[in-house]
């Protein structure tokens, strides 16, 4: 089923447009909806909106009871390198192993030797144990090991865990401290609030999706293109502003929302009488090939037609019913509820620009690719930023309030006027090659 496919929701419709872009298409066999056509592509794209909504309520209900065991100090994570999980009257808990009680040495090391990460990797090998550079930082900068629980649930607060403790907070807190005073220049960060367009947004003169680094002398943040030579460098800062301008011209502006969702409604039902229609059809066409296979039975019984024959056009209707089979579920499919439906994407409308600011990384990423799926481009020379291709509905939904407002004057952000995007009406996705 679709909401297999991907619960994600944005996520899942960004693959799919990507995988549509190298002609490839998502079926489901229980739900064989024609993802070629612009009603069949709306309708996947609902079922995996609603299929993320079902999502966001279990993960909800899930996070809700690994906080709670986080507060009493259970660790409900992957058990960090050093400790076992061993159960004791029927309780789980996790103790200090033979490979926790060599990195604790690690940490004496570091403390009375003064030894870099490297040297205490180095040590650690020579005694069996061996862990990479990357690792051995981690490792010393984990609360983890002096007894307390940092997680993302815990929103900053640290909880004494009840596991068995490593080494003291003292010695934690002078290793920290050694770490600090040896960090200098600036690193590269995989998942970081400051940078969040990272890849999603590519240079204009080369395609590379930028990157993301911090001068931590000056705690400032920037994008760069990856290509040697691009020579493409941003304050994060400025381009996340731009992208907020962007957000703001797709925004659903609050004295439109009831009338929106009425036209939603009506292209909803549209396309519900537009495949009440086709249904009405193909279920004729069904019926007129019954007719013929009747008409060859009693041909062939009635000896006018050899076997060959009957069994030649009795294969070639069989086909052909089968295809209708095919197609009628796409048009039989359509939205039980359509007012829910168009709460459900107004409400997103209203708030995207609000969404995407409050999220964290991972949430921004998801907003991005669902609004923008091949991203956004930026241009060093004019400072401008433009893309390729919009999400179908919220494209159709800015195009309809300028209608309204009587401002045909396109998306000022991406430098994109009215004549340019309208493509015909329905939420059929436009690919522009500008």
């Amino acid at each position: 089923m679709l909401d297999r496919f991907s619960r994600s929701g944005a996520n899942a419709i960004y693959i799919k447009e990507q995988l549509k872009s190298q002609g490839i298409y998502i079926q489901s066999v229980k739900q064989p909806i024609d993802g070629s056509t612009s009603s069949g592509d709306f309708q996947q794209n609902i079922h995996m909106i609603f299929s993320h909504y079902d999502n966001q309520l279990r993960k909800e209900r899930c996070m809700a009871g690994t906080r709670e065991a986080l507060m009493r100090g259970v660790w409900c994570a992957h058990k960090p390198i050093g400790y076992d999980k061993i159960v004791i009257n029927g309780e789980t808990k996790l103790v200090v192993n033979n490979e926790g009680k060599l990195l604790r040495k690690a940490f004496y090391w570091k403390v009375n030797e003064n030894l870099n990460s490297e040297q205490c990797v180095s040590r650690l090998a020579n005694v069996g144990l061996k862990v990479s550079h990357q690792k051995m930082s981690t490792i010393f900068r984990n609360p983890f090991y002096c007894g307390l629980i940092s997680h993302n649930l815990l929103e900053g607060k640290m909880v004494e865990g009840k596991h068995e403790k490593l080494i003291s907070k003292e010695i934690f807190l002078k290793v920290n401290e050694i770490q600090n005073k040896n960090s200098f220049g600036y690193k590269q960060t995989p998942e970081q609030i400051n940078i969040p367009l990272k890849v999603f947004v590519k240079c204009d003169k080369c395609g590379t999706g930028l990157t993301g680094y911090v001068v931590k002398r000056k705690n400032l943040w920037y994008y760069k293109c990856r290509s040697k030579g691009c020579c493409v460098n941003k304050s994060s800062e400025a381009l996340n502003v731009l992208f907020e301008n962007v957000l703001t011209d797709f925004i659903l502006d609050s004295k439109n929302l009831d009338l929106m969702q009425e036209l939603l409604i009506t292209e909803f039902d549209d396309r519900s009488r537009e495949g009440a229609e086709a249904v009405r059809l193909l279920k004729e066409q069904y019926q007129a090939i019954n007719g013929k296979l009747e008409r060859l039975e009693e041909r062939f019984m009635s000896e006018e037609i050899t076997k060959e024959l009957y069994l030649k056009y009795v294969e070639k209707h069989k086909e052909e019913q089968l295809k209708i089979q095919r197609d009628l579920p796409q048009f039989e499919l359509g939205s039980s509820n359509p007012e829910d439906c168009a709460r459900l994407i107004t409400s997103y409308a209203q708030d995207l620009r609000k969404m995407w600011l409050s999220g964290d990384y991972v949430s921004k990423q998801k907003l991005q690719n669902y609004l923008f799926p091949k991203g956004i481009r930026y241009c060093k020379n004019t400072g401008l930023v433009r893309t390729e291709d919009f999400n179908s509905v919220f494209l159709w939904i800015a195009l309809k309030q300028g209608d309204l407002g009587q401002k045909k004057c396109g998306i000022p952000s991406l430098n994109l006027d009215y004549a340019a995007l309208v493509a015909g009406d329905g939420f059929e996705p436009t690919t522009f090659g500008l």
